[in-house]
């Protein structure tokens, strides 16, 4: 299992998500921030004003992919994420902690189920994604 973090212009967020369900990947976590350094400074106006803006607004996606799906998945966010970085590191292990049994359970393949999750958050599992349960393989269980 790999992870891929990719940085990404906030604008391309929707078209890239849709060609990564197409893709098969169901989950993603979003983070958003700014970049500052690299890329050139804008000049915008405001009220007439003009300003430096130094800080690029960008978003992180974070994918946990197996190893089979990585090309296909870096060649997606290559075509439709803009410009940005993508950085993929290796996946030792995955660990889901269950809160209602106080289990932990181990092992290298997830898959995401919506077990216990209201209805109404489930079946919107775009706006969801961050909370939907990553539930690992029985092999290797704690």
């Amino acid at each position: 299992m790999k992870q891929i973090k990719a940085f990404i212009d906030p604008t391309r967020l929707d078209e890239l998500r849709v060609h990564l369900e197409s893709s098969g990947v169901q989950v993603l976590t979003l983070h958003h921030g700014y970049s500052v350094g690299r890329k050139p400074e804008r000049l915008e106006s405001y009220r007439g004003s003009r300003y430096v803006v130094a800080q690029i607004p960008e978003l992180e996606i974070a994918i946990v992919v197996p190893d089979e799906h990585l090309p296909m998945v870096i060649a997606t966010i290559e075509q439709h994420g803009g410009e940005g970085d993508i950085l993929i590191s290796p996946v030792d292990q995955i660990i889901r902690v269950s809160k209602r049994n106080g289990s932990a359970h181990r092992g290298l393949t997830a898959t995401v189920t919506t077990e216990g999750i209201p209805a109404a958050v489930a079946g919107r599992r775009k706006e969801a994604a961050g909370i939907l349960r990553v539930v690992t393989a029985a092999r290797g269980a704690a």
